[in-house]
């Protein structure tokens, strides 16, 4: 018996996360969850990656066309997890987006479910579950994987990823204040003290549930 390929990982640029889920998967659209973010990086400093993909996706979709006719062969494109961001303008900004996902229960040949966990590490190299937002820079340990789709005639790499480090922890926000409205005038008035808040009544304020 041929002994299983081991899968070879890479680290990726750092990058600002756009749209993560890493701390837990989302199941939004699949019950049993993606861990999935968008990572942005500079063109200049993505250029090794980006390279490194194309020429995995183009070696695959060679590979998925071989044999058919030159009629057939036209029907199938090149499927990238990147694509180089533009303004409102259409004018490209510099930066690269690469879209990095992984299942978070895989089904083995034996039918058995393995439940998968990101490696989340800090720039300590420490692994350290902190919150991780949308705007935080990271980079993340990735490996490339062949994927066809039939349906949509697409065939290229996908990006699996085992974890991520994270250098600089964006802390969120709930909005801040509301501001100052144009015509309030200040009376003055203080509260002798807070109203209760009833344990029976509406919550909905006091939990933050808008």
């Amino acid at each position: 018996m041929a002994a299983t390929q081991k899968r070879e990982y890479h680290l990726s640029p750092f990058g600002i996360a756009i749209h993560p889920w890493l701390n837990n998967p989302d199941t939004k659209f699949n019950a049993e969850g993606v861990y999935k973010t968008g990572l942005r990086v500079p063109v200049a400093e993505a250029a090794p990656m980006m390279a490194r993909i194309q020429t995995a996706a183009e070696r695959y979709l060679a590979e998925v066309t071989e044999g058919m006719t030159p009629a057939e062969r036209k029907k199938w494109s090149l499927y990238l997890p990147f694509e180089e961001e533009e303004d409102d303008e259409g004018n490209k900004t510099g930066f690269v987006v690469f879209n990095f996902k992984q299942n978070a229960t895989l089904t083995l040949k034996s039918g058995e479910k393995k439940e998968i966990k990101l490696q989340l590490q800090d720039g300590l190299g420490k692994d350290n579950p902190r919150p991780i937002m949308g705007g935080s820079k990271l980079r993340t340990k990735y490996a490339l994987r062949d994927v066809k789709m039939t349906s949509g005639k697409q065939a290229g790499v996908r990006l699996d990823f085992a974890g991520v480090q994270v250098v600089v922890y964006n802390q969120g926000s709930q909005g801040g204040g509301f501001g100052a409205v144009e015509g309030y005038v200040d009376d003055g008035y203080v509260p002798d003290e807070m109203p209760a808040v009833s344990s029976k009544g509406d919550q909905s304020a006091a939990d933050g549930d808008y």
